[in-house]
């Protein structure tokens, strides 16, 4: 925040989640994993609505992946 004082603020949207129960566990909860793709799907739709290009990643990762590597991000559990 202070290398943008004196500057212009850029126009900012933030679309996120609210949780229903606040845990110490690094994982989410089934109800955020069962609506994951619904979430994805919006984000999209926004970024395209807004003429944003989304480009999907050749070698894609499932959510799970994504929730064991946040427990483990330098990989040395592995």
């Amino acid at each position: 925040m202070l290398e943008m004082q004196g500057k212009d603020i850029p126009q900012t949207m933030l679309i996120g989640i609210v949780p229903g129960e606040v845990t110490f566990d690094f994982s989410l909860s089934e109800e955020l994993k069962n609506a994951f793709e619904d979430y994805i799907s919006v984000v999209l739709q926004y970024l395209k609505k807004h003429e944003i290009i989304a480009t999907k990643k050749e070698e894609i990762s499932s959510l799970q992946e994504i929730i064991d590597r946040t427990k483990d991000p330098s990989g040395a559990m592995g």
